[in-house]
C-alpha cells in the first residue's frame, strides 16, 4: 500500500483539479459570450448561459449531500464529475443558445455534486489540525478561478473556437482518474474508507 504521507496528497490534488474545473465554468465564459452570440445568435437569452449553471449547481448542492450520506462519498462524487464532462462536450456541440443553456444545465447538475463531496472527503482524510490548512487550499481555488477564468477564456477566442472554452474540461478526467485510482484511503486515516465508498453514512466529523 501507498504510504498515507505520499497517497493523501495525490488524492488532494484529484480533489482540487476537479474543484478548479467546476469554478472557473463560472467565469471563464464570461469574456466568450460576445463569440458565442456571434455565432449562435440569441442575444435576448444571454444570461440563462450564466444563470442555467449556477442555478442548478446551487439547486443541487444539497440534494447531493444527502445522496453522499446515503450511498457514499466517492460514488456521488464521480458521478457528479461525469455528468460535468457530458454537459461540457455538449455544450460545445450547441449549434443554438437554447440548446447552450440546456447543456449549461447539464453541467451545473453535475458541478452540484462537485464542491460537497470534495469539502466532505477532505473532511473524511484530515484530522482537524490539519484540516483547516487543508480547507484553505480549497478557498484559494475560488479565488485564482475568479481571476484566471476571463482570462483564459479571452485567450481561448482568440487563438481557438470558443467551444474549447467547454472542451478544456477534459483535464477533469485527470482529475478523476487520479481520484478513482488513489481514493482508498483506508492508510490515510483510519476512518476515511468507510465513507468514501458507503460502508458507513455516518460523517465523523471532530
Amino acid at each position: 500500500m501507498i504510504h498515507k504521507q505520499t497517497k493523501r496528497p495525490i488524492v488532494l490534488i484529484s480533489l482540487v483539479l476537479s474543484m478548479f474545473m467546476s469554478a472557473i465554468e463560472g467565469t471563464i465564459i464570461a469574456t466568450a459570450m460576445p463569440n458565442i452570440v456571434s455565432d449562435l445568435g440569441g442575444f435576448t437569452l444571454y444570461s440563462w448561459v450564466f444563470s442555467s449553471f449556477l442555478l442548478m449547481q446551487a439547486v443541487t448542492t444539497m440534494i447531493y449531500g444527502k445522496l453522499a450520506d446515503l450511498f457514499g462519498r466517492k460514488p456521488i462524487f464521480v458521478i457528479g464529475v461525469v455528468i460535468f464532462l457530458i454537459g461540457s462536450l455538449l455544450c460545445g456541440l450547441a449549434e443554438t443558445m437554447t440548446a447552450l443553456i440546456v447543456f449549461r444545465f447539464i453541467q451545473g447538475l453535475g458541478a452540484g455534486a462537485v464542491h460537497p463531496m470534495v469539502t466532505t472527503m477532505v473532511g473524511d482524510m484530515y484530522n482537524l489540525e490539519e484540516r483547516a490548512k487543508v480547507q484553505g487550499y480549497l478557498a484559494s481555488v475560488w479565488g485564482i478561478s475568479s481571476v484566471a477564468g476571463p482570462l483564459l477564456g479571452g485567450i481561448i477566442v482568440q487563438y481557438t473556437d470558443w467551444a474549447w472554452i467547454f472542451w478544456m474540461n477534459r483535464r477533469g478526467q485527470i482529475g478523476l482518474g487520479c481520484h478513482r485510482k488513489h481514493s482508498d484511503c483506508s492508510d490515510c486515516l483510519p476512518f476515511a474508507s468507510p465513507y468514501l465508498f458507503g460502508r458507513r453514512k455516518d460523517a465523523p466529523y471532530q
